[in-house]
């Protein structure tokens, strides 16, 4: 449903922020079509902001390169935290008709709707569904898949990794092994490095 909204809107030449739609596609696009990470449309090289997680989204994009399919993904990345809150809320509740009506009001949550409408730009769109699947492995204690969802929030947006911080904090608060939360401290903390390292070689000053 929030595909075809989100079409219909584009159809409509309505837009949050028209400017961050076309910049995330033409990334995409320039990415299949050329493996580069590059746009034209706004600032200067890569982005404003550090999300490489849409190296990952390539070979979705590659599909059929166009802004369609960007927003599909956006509402597809949403939609699908449905099910990973349906699943965590069947095994904390032991219910699935409660965990089901979990399900559904998330969905009818309305600031979602803002948000799968493509309010937000890049790759947030992404953390939501991915700090979902974190929570979940984290839950199940599948260090393995936790690692690699909890990196892949930190590949949405720069600023990601302080919440991946957070987490493991709670984790040392709540007693759990070592292993966990130390290992979420020095991935949050290195990538966060990282981030900033990026972003202050993007903005370095322009010459004169």
């Amino acid at each position: 449903m929030f595909s075809h909204l989100n079409i219909l809107k584009l159809q409509s030449f309505f837009s949050f922020e028209p400017e961050d739609a076309a910049v995330e596609n033409q990334l995409l696009y320039n990415l299949v079509t050329a493996g580069r990470f590059t746009q034209t449309l706004f600032f200067d090289g890569s982005h404003d902001h550090f999300w490489p997680i849409a190296l990952v989204l390539t070979p979705l994009y590659a599909l059929h390169p166009s802004i369609t399919t960007w927003h599909v993904l956006v509402s597809f990345s949403y939609g699908l935290c449905s099910l990973v809150f349906y699943l965590i809320a069947r095994d904390l509740l032991a219910s699935k008709k409660l965990a089901f009506l979990i399900a559904l009001i998330y969905l009818f949550y309305a600031p979602l709707h803002y948000l799968a409408l493509g309010s937000i730009d890049g790759g947030r769109n992404f953390a939501l569904p991915l700090l979902a699947l974190t929570l979940f492995f984290m839950h199940k204690k599948r260090f393995g898949a936790y690692c690699a969802s909890a990196l892949l929030v930190c590949m949405c947006k720069e600023d990601m990794p302080l919440i991946i911080l957070a987490l493991g904090a709670y984790q040392a608060y709540r007693g759990f092994s070592p292993r966990w939360w130390k290992t979420t401290f020095a991935l949050s903390l290195v990538y966060f490095g990282v981030a900033l390292v990026f972003l202050a070689t993007l903005f370095k000053p322009w010459p004169r």
